[in-house]
């Protein structure tokens, strides 16, 4: 370590120069204050020892200059002295320490050693605070580059299933007219290109938001056999087709949980596509088994899909988690994919808090065990139904419906259009939110469709426009407004929830979807729901909806959420009241989904108003945004205590 020792005897200089050098100290030397000033200036030494006593200044007023100058202020000053009461002088005018000049050479080597640990401790301080700094500075050009990204990959999202959105619209329009054999075979090829597309935006999509921890699990109750007898009927289909064996899970029993119910089925599904796809021969097996007990009402469920296809080594096996990585280069070409299924799988599997293992041999076959903890609970629930949907020619006819349908697309314009002629409604179709705010104000619509990006005036916009002279107008009906969005994910929903919307309709537009949301919103009989009724209650229709939806297990679910809702409004106030944004939003998200499950659109709306004031750690509003869940909990519990008694 530098060190620079000024004294105005030369006799002393020398001494000490000597002693010093020994002991591993690279010395500089200064005869006058001036001299020592110049050094200190120019080799920036950590640590100087200065006689006090000395021609043309003594050494307090040294300590004085170099603490005054920017480039010198941090020398570490030790007075070197014969007099020991000068310290109050020396301490007073900056310097670290006094040094007695008649100490023994082992004292005054061991108070510099300190001095010397002093001024390493500083200086890795100084290197730690940089490397933060540093730190910080990458972790924010990291945050930067993820929004530009997230950006990024929400407007791709929009302009990708925006024209894939009309193309497989017309796939669909075209399948509905007549056609020869051949041209048949072409608009099946067609719509099985158009679906690969959409589930390879659909992984990217999904990878982008798990990166992002955006990907939020949902927490409802449904029958697993009954998912997995689905899953076990679509690839006994599709294994046959490839002339394969399919091994369907066999005496699971009745079991229902509470868990994701579209995850568990991507994960399961995207271990049997590959399955089918790296398999020539053979066979495949879809396993389930019933593990260890987990307190409280837990289980661990144990998923295995066997296949008898190409396999894998182990170096393989040890890279095919990874994003973007496939077996060899020869797989994208010969089976096609983008190699996220896998790592979007594992990512999955770790949000559900289970773990992954593969074993496989090459030429024999590959083992996928998915082991998951889930919550198990009254077994009664109904299996969903899957039944396909049939459309009628004018279902709503003679219902005296009018549409509004916003939408600058036009190939999917034209699609919307069929499909409402199909159905036998009237609608008029703008393309642009302005237009949609006129036409809203000039004449009378039972239900708008309006789609997210438009020029001129976006569909939030718009809807946020209606709503908001809805109530100048004090207006007691509120119509119903339907999002149409390419943008994927809970974001665009909970955007278009808090905007005022009703329900969200994603693109590329499922048939069935629309007819769903046509038949949900738009009534029959000659009132329409009131807007407090719309934002606060549950219908009838809606009470009637859920009971045959959820046939006997409608009394477990509506008790088992009856008895959760007290604590989860607790928690969500108790996280408002600590300003705690992360827990307000986690737990405002809880409720919004049993919210969902129920079918509760109003109280869903609210939890996800909360959920994006926590998320953009807004705590102003959140605790009026609760009130408002306060009082839609004390209408809901009473319509389902009605239900059940």
């Amino acid at each position: 370590m530098k060190l620079l020792f000024v004294d105005d005897s030369p006799t002393v200089c020398a001494i000490y120069r000597q002693l010093l050098i020994r002991h591993g100290y690279e010395v500089l030397l200064a005869n006058s204050l001036q001299e020592a000033l110049r050094i200190a200036r120019t080799e920036h030494p950590p640590l100087a020892v200065v006689d006090y006593f000395m021609p043309g200044g003594n050494g307090d007023e040294l300590t004085r200059q170099l603490l005054a100058d920017a480039t010198t202020r941090d020398i570490l000053v030790v007075m070197h002295s014969q007099r020991s009461d000068l310290i109050a002088e020396v301490l007073s005018a900056g310097a670290i320490d006094l040094i007695y000049k008649e100490d023994p050479e082992d004292i005054f080597l061991m108070r510099l050693a300190s001095l010397k640990r002093f001024i390493q401790v500083q200086e890795e301080s100084r290197e730690r605070l940089k490397n933060l700094e540093t730190a910080r500075a990458e972790i924010r050009a990291v945050e930067l580059a993820n929004q530009a990204k997230s950006r990024f990959l929400a407007t791709m999202s929009h302009e990708l299933r925006t024209p894939l959105n009309g193309m497989l619209g017309m796939v669909e329009l075209l399948a509905r007219s007549p056609l020869g054999e051949k041209q048949r075979r072409h608009l099946a090829h067609l719509r099985s290109s158009g679906k690969i597309l959409l589930n390879l935006i659909n992984e990217v999509l999904d990878f982008a938001r798990i990166e992002e921890e955006k990907l939020l699990l949902e927490q409802i109750p449904f029958r697993l056999d009954g998912l997995l007898e689905e899953l076990d009927a679509q690839y006994a289909i599709l294994a046959q087709a490839k002339g394969l064996t399919y091994h369907p899970v066999t005496d699971l029993g009745a079991v229902s949980v509470i868990a994701d119910p579209l995850r568990l089925r991507q994960i399961i599904g995207n271990l049997l596509n590959n399955a089918l796809k790296f398999t020539k021969q053979g066979s495949i097996s879809l396993q389930c088994a019933r593990m260890d007990l987990l307190p409280p009402s837990r289980e661990l469920f144990q998923f295995a899909v066997v296949d008898t296809g190409i396999g894998l080594t182990e170096t393989q096996c040890a890279t095919i988690f990874q994003p973007f990585t496939q077996a060899d280069a020869s797989t994208a070409r010969n089976y096609g994919g983008a190699g996220l299924g896998l790592s979007i799988v594992q990512k999955l599997v770790a949000l559900m808090q289970g773990e992954i293992q593969i074993q496989s041999i090459p030429e024999q076959g590959t083992t996928f065990r998915v082991t998951l903890p889930l919550t198990c609970c009254e077994s009664d629930l109904p299996k969903a139904s899957h039944e396909e949907t049939i459309i009628d020619q004018d279902r709503f006819q003679g219902f005296g419906k009018r549409l509004l349908v916003a939408e600058d697309d036009e190939v999917s314009g034209i699609y919307i259009e069929e499909m409402l002629h199909h159905l036998g409604l009237e609608f008029v179709h703008v393309s642009d939110g302005a237009e949609a705010v006129r036409q809203w104000q000039r004449s009378k619509f039972d239900l708008i469709l309006m789609d997210h990006q438009m020029p001129v005036m976006d569909g939030l916009e718009a809807t946020r426009n209606i709503r908001r002279m809805e109530q100048e107008q004090g207006e007691t009906l509120a119509i119903p407004i339907i999002a149409l969005t390419a943008f994927a994910g809970t974001e665009s929903r909970e955007a278009s929830l808090q905007a005022g919307m009703n329900d969200v309709l994603s693109k590329p537009m499922d048939p069935e979807k629309l007819l769903d949301l046509l038949s949900r919103w738009l009534e029959t009989k000659e009132e329409a729901p009131s807007r407090e009724s719309l934002f606060a209650l549950l219908t009838e229709s809606d009470l009637s909806m859920l009971q045959r939806s959820l046939g006997n297990g409608f009394r477990t679910v509506v008790n088992a959420f009856v008895d959760l809702l007290p604590r989860m409004l607790t928690d969500i106030r108790q996280a408002i009241e600590q300003q705690d944004c992360a827990a307000f939003a986690r737990e405002a998200h809880k409720l919004k989904g049993r919210a969902g499950a129920l079918r509760v659109a109003a109280l869903e709306q609210a939890c996800g108003e909360l959920v994006i004031l926590g998320r953009n750690s807004e705590v102003t509003g959140a605790m009026e945004c609760y009130t408002r869940i306060a009082r839609l909990c004390d209408y809901l519990l009473q319509d389902l205590q009605k239900a059940i008694d």
